[in-house]
């Protein structure tokens, strides 16, 4: 994998090189770091796509135990060394768990939704439900500043003329959201919203 592209290089652009960046770091660990003090103690976290296992620390902080899974195999090879002890990693799709059913106490989806349509989060959220009872995602929230704004950014724009795919096809409201969910056998246990410049909002769900 070029190292311009590679998972680590990612994740550093995203989250440590920028004041913003590490602010958005520390809000979306806080926010699974408060779920998972909720979660009865020793549960099984699924945490899909695990990309370099960012949320590790946090869960086996609480008492947990960690699963990472992502579908690049690199990823998850990181992931399982990012501690000091090997964590369990998989390579698998978000859609094909290979899991058992009721296996896991909670799965977890950061930062994957904004790259699906809406059929494919249905088929995500089913399985993830197949597998916990619980899960806590997030989404692009259509209805925010953010958002609204890219609908007139150039670069977006030029992008999509080129052929891209459409920013706002990706990005929906919490009725949205809630509709998919209550289709996979979900239903909105907490809505954890971002602040006021933040596009990216935390659904905490149940099963039906």
């Amino acid at each position: 994998m070029d190292q311009a592209t590679s998972p680590l290089d990612y994740e550093t652009r995203r989250f440590g090189r920028t004041p913003r960046g590490q602010r958005m770091n520390r809000r979306e660990r806080a926010i699974a770091q408060g779920v998972l003090t909720r979660l009865p103690s020793n549960s099984l976290v699924v945490d899909v796509p695990c990309g370099l296992g960012r949320f590790s620390d946090i869960i086996i902080g609480q008492g947990h135990r960690y699963l990472g899974i992502d579908l690049d195999f690199a990823s998850a090879r990181r992931a399982a060394g990012r501690m000091s002890v090997p964590l369990p990693t998989l390579q698998a799709s978000i859609f094909d768990l290979p899991l058992a059913k009721n296996a896991a106490g909670l799965v977890f989806s950061i930062r994957m939704f904004h790259h699906f349509f809406p059929d494919q989060i249905e088929r995500a959220l089913r399985e993830m439900a197949r597998v916990a009872p619980q899960c806590l995602v997030t989404f692009y929230n259509r209805r925010t500043w953010r958002i609204q704004r890219r609908r007139f950014s150039p670069r977006i724009r030029l992008k999509e003329w080129r052929g891209g795919e459409p920013w706002a096809g990706k990005s929906y409201s919490t009725d949205e959201m809630a509709a998919l969910a209550r289709k996979a056998g979900l239903r909105i246990k907490e809505k954890i919203p971002g602040h006021l410049f933040s596009s990216n909002h935390f659904l905490w769900l149940e099963r039906l």
